[in-house]
């Protein structure tokens, strides 16, 4: 029968083969021009890292994306990852889910964490291993490293999770294996100042929202995408200008759907008619998608924070 510590672990086994995947790439990141800036000299700093060793200092290996959702903090980790497989250098990217991973049984939490690094630990050290790198993801990280006070923090649970979380940041600090850790959170004012102050974390990246250009971007490679892959273009003669200029302050997933709701919308008329004689007809104008925009507007101005996206 498996232990508890095996049945919460299982599976990350499967995770921590080199990935090839190079669909992500540095190139496609999209967002401000200063977190695209930090992206490439984060990837330096992982492929760089002789260059540190010769000049007597260390590169970073830790990292906190944080910023509103639909940002792309989750999406550049995997740009980044793409760019080392692209490169020809064995990465894989391991993700410890709060949810799945957490402190859900007592005296067990930091056993379970401990087990998450062991395991790309051992594949780095590995010299039958091709694997050169391993990228830790943490996810919300405002629940590990909640601050002090906190309801959740007085379990003293949580407080032996951290201090793992802490060790092992340590290590992987003195370290000059291949191992690299990213916390990502929306909520940093909910981090206790301590766990990623300078020493511990070595740097920290805000995540804005995307500037005209990238907006511009966005609105280009959606509509592209949508037109590929249908039979036919169903987004005729945009003017992604207009588009990106009158779409400012939206996140990279407002500008991602957009198009999509568009097209969906057109859909669901047509289908309220039941007439397949109609579906030649299922094509999106410009104005349709100005629609859409002013509909996400609204949303803003609801709600004063904007909407959940999912590619953050």
């Amino acid at each position: 029968m498996e232990t508890k510590v095996q049945e919460q672990t299982k599976g990350i086994e499967r995770t921590i083969s080199p990935s090839k995947d190079t669909s992500c790439v540095l190139s496609d990141f999209l967002g401000n021009e200063n977190t695209k800036k930090e992206m490439h000299e984060i990837y330096l700093q992982i492929v760089g890292g002789k260059i540190f060793k010769y000049a007597g200092v260390k590169p970073d290996k830790s990292f906190m994306f944080y910023g509103e959702n639909g940002t792309g903090k989750t999406f550049g980790v995997k740009c980044i990852g793409g760019e080392l497989a692209k490169e020809g250098i064995p990465t894989t990217i391991m993700n410890y889910e709060i949810g799945r991973f957490g402190t859900a049984y007592i005296n067990l939490g930091s056993v379970i964490m401990q087990n998450f690094f062991d395991k790309g630990r051992k594949l780095i050290e590995n010299k039958n291993s091709e694997l050169k790198k391993v990228l830790y993801v943490f996810d919300e990280a405002e629940v590990l490293m909640g601050k002090r006070g906190n309801e959740r923090n007085g379990h003293r649970e949580d407080d032996k999770v951290l201090d793992t979380l802490m060790l092992n940041l340590q290590r992987i600090s003195d370290s000059d294996e291949g191992e690299y850790l990213f916390f990502m959170t929306n909520k940093i004012d909910l981090i206790d100042e301590a766990s990623i102050r300078s020493g511990r974390v070595d740097r920290k990246v805000k995540f804005e929202k995307p500037d005209f250009e990238a907006r511009y971007i966005l609105f280009q490679r959606a509509i592209q995408d949508i037109n590929k892959r249908a039979i036919y273009s169903p987004i005729r003669k945009p003017d992604i200008e207009q588009l990106a200029k009158y779409s400012e302050g939206f996140n990279c997933v407002d500008c991602v759907e957009i198009p999509a709701r568009a097209v969906k919308k057109r859909a669901n008329e047509i289908l309220m008619e039941r007439n397949d004689k109609l579906i030649p007809s299922l094509y999106v104008n410009h104005k349709r998608l100005l629609d859409e925009v002013e509909k996400q507007k609204m949303v803003y101005l609801r709600t004063k924070k904007g909407r959940i996206g999912f590619l953050d």
